[in-house]
């Protein structure tokens, strides 16, 4: 999305935000959720039993993914989102070895 919204990326802003600028905060709070997840099963953690089911939230990823040439389709979509899981999950199983 930053390749093709770059403002959406700049500053603090968050109030009075365009659509787009909304949908980019909607983004980077879907793909955090998901990574929080991820990190959270790995750790042992409790998910904080978000009512919000995976594959919903991937269609809403998928959509905006599209809409910005993030990816060609929802198997691509899937496979970036399997990558910021598989760091989550790999962040956090690094911290439980060095503890």
């Amino acid at each position: 999305m930053r390749k093709y919204e770059p403002h959406l990326f700049t500053g603090d802003r968050i109030q009075g935000e365009s659509g787009a600028h909304a949908e980019g905060h909607s983004v980077y709070w879907i793909e955090l959720l998901l990574a929080q997840r991820a990190f959270a099963a790995a750790a042992g953690l409790p998910d904080g039993e978000s009512k919000l089911g995976r594959e919903w939230l991937m269609e809403l990823l998928n959509e905006a993914y599209l809409r910005y040439g993030v990816s060609s389709g929802f198997h691509e979509t899937r496979e970036l989102v399997r990558e910021f899981e598989a760091a989550a999950a790999d962040q956090a199983k690094s911290r439980a070895r060095h503890r």
